[in-house]
């Protein structure tokens, strides 16, 4: 036979040692939590005031940006007064870009009346619509930019770079298509196209239209 050996019965005063250091335990993670539970509630406010900061420097900073009055850029910076030179002779090769322009969209749409491959029917309808549209803007922004409106000025800047690329797709075309007519036109156009960037990018015409007062 085997004799059971038992361990002694707790005394008295360990029970009451355990009980304690349950107590002290749970009264430390109270504490801990409610600790915790305050630095959040701190922390809220706190994120609060710096997003209205944010906010508020945000709505500061939009409020200081100039404002443009678009009045202005359609109003004469001259009015009753003789431009110069450069930017008379600027008018005039605006003016021109009207018949350049329509001869070079006849060229590309005479090369279509007779015929050509299917893949080139996509651009060289885009030629004939866009240099009718860019010839036509482009005189249409001539008086404007003798009178000293800002907006035409700066779109004819633009329309005049849109029809130096027409021009260059114009003689790329005709050097796929053989074509002496079209290589001409294409050329014809190349030069206004360069002549009014020139003139339009000019110091006078620029100081005429307000970028240098």
């Amino acid at each position: 036979m085997h004799e059971t050996v038992s361990s002694p019965a707790p005394t008295h005063a360990e029970v009451q040692t355990d009980q304690a250091e349950t107590d002290a335990a749970r009264t430390d993670a109270a504490q801990g939590g409610t600790a915790q539970d305050g630095g959040v509630r701190a922390d809220k406010p706190g994120r609060a005031d710096a997003a209205r900061r944010a906010a508020l420097r945000m709505r500061d900073g939009l409020a200081s940006l100039p404002r443009v009055d678009a009045g202005r850029l359609f109003a004469s910076r001259r009015a009753g007064q003789r431009p110069p030179a450069d930017v008379t002779q600027t008018a005039g090769v605006l003016l021109a870009a009207l018949p350049v322009g329509a001869l070079q969209a006849y060229m590309v749409w005479s090369v279509l009346d007779s015929g050509v491959p299917d893949r080139f029917l996509a651009p060289m309808w885009t030629l004939v619509v866009g240099a009718a549209v860019v010839g036509a803007a482009l005189a249409g922004a001539a008086v404007p930019v003798r009178r000293a409106v800002p907006a035409p000025w700066w779109a004819a800047r633009v329309l005049s770079g849109v029809a130096l690329l027409g021009a260059a797709a114009a003689l790329r075309l005709a050097a796929q298509m053989a074509d002496t007519p079209l290589m001409l036109a294409g050329f014809l156009s190349a030069m206004l196209a360069i002549t009014a960037n020139i003139a339009l990018w000019s110091t006078q015409v620029r100081r005429w239209c307000g970028a240098g007062s």
